[in-house]
């Protein structure tokens, strides 16, 4: 099924999952952040 285009290919929304997966198993480059960088703001100012 065709998914259907961003309106915006800038902005992504990440969410959290309930399962755990691999950020080698992921389709796309992801940035691994831990909750101290988080609550730091580092990954507010990580480019897409």
């Amino acid at each position: 099924m065709p998914q259907p285009e961003a309106a915006d290919e800038q902005t992504m929304v990440v969410t959290a999952a309930p399962t755990t997966v691999s950020e080698l198993d992921t389709p796309a480059a992801v940035s691994v952040v831990n909750g101290d960088e988080m609550r730091r703001g580092r990954a507010a100012r990580q480019s897409l």
